[in-house]
């Protein structure tokens, strides 16, 4: 989708924490394999010499992110108390437009791989999340967040066998500060207990510390950290 936004040819390529036995030859094998223009390499943060050995290996290598991830035992979160003016409900049925603008609002000005990078467009790359949490909001773990009665917020997760991941979230400009993002949290909560997950996770850029003090409180914890490159071949 990447490619057909931006006009050129983007890959990604994901190295998972897990994986404590990928070394660097393993990813450029995909890289030489590959024809793209751009690779969007994200690795753990503890592969502290790949960077260096990507410029010595021939590459034009740009420091795009560092993500931090969190991770949430569920049943265990700081649920806040409730409140009659705010409101947590089901996204699936939401407008496109509505979607659009909470989109755009929540995440106005915010820097992202996308945004450091001046080969993309951010206003391609605004559209890009925008026509994703369209199509990704009619899930059934999609969530809106309403405060006196107008949506504010939204929530987009998805459910494993074990584990819910919020994949895209956050509130309002306006509204931001004023701990309904709690309410959010909560709510994704109790939805992964009713579907029977064990732990809710999240990740974000790591100078997004409002939303990590946020998630600290509720009962979070950092559990892992990736670096994202944006990879091309020297000319």
């Amino acid at each position: 989708m990447d490619t057909d936004r931006f006009g050129f040819r983007v890959s990604r390529i994901t190295v998972p924490s897990a994986a404590t036995d990928v070394n660097l030859d393993d990813v450029l094998d995909a890289v030489h394999d590959d024809p793209s223009d751009v690779w969007i390499l994200r690795y753990p943060a503890r592969q502290n010499a790949w960077f260096a050995e990507l410029m010595r290996r021939g590459f034009d290598v740009l420091f795009a992110d560092s993500l931090t991830y969190w991770a949430l035992e569920a049943g265990s979160g700081r649920t806040p108390q409730p409140v009659t003016n705010a409101s947590v409900s089901p996204a699936g049925e939401a407008p496109s437009g509505l979607v659009d603008e909470l989109v755009a609002d929540a995440f106005h000005g915010y820097g992202n791989h996308y945004t450091a990078d001046p080969l993309f467009d951010p206003a391609l790359a605004l559209a890009g999340y925008q026509d994703w949490a369209r199509r990704a909001i009619k899930s059934g773990d999609s969530l809106l967040l309403n405060v006196l009665g107008e949506p504010v917020g939204l929530m987009i997760s998805t459910t494993g066998t074990d584990t819910s991941e919020m994949l895209l979230g956050g509130v309002v400009a306006s509204q931001q500060g004023r701990g309904w993002y709690a309410h959010i949290l909560s709510a994704v909560e109790t939805a992964a207990l009713r579907k029977g997950a064990h732990r809710v996770v999240s990740s974000t850029q790591s100078h997004n510390t409002n939303g990590q003090r946020a998630w600290a409180r509720y009962g979070f914890e950092p559990i892992a950290s990736h670096i994202t490159v944006h990879l091309r071949r020297s000319t």
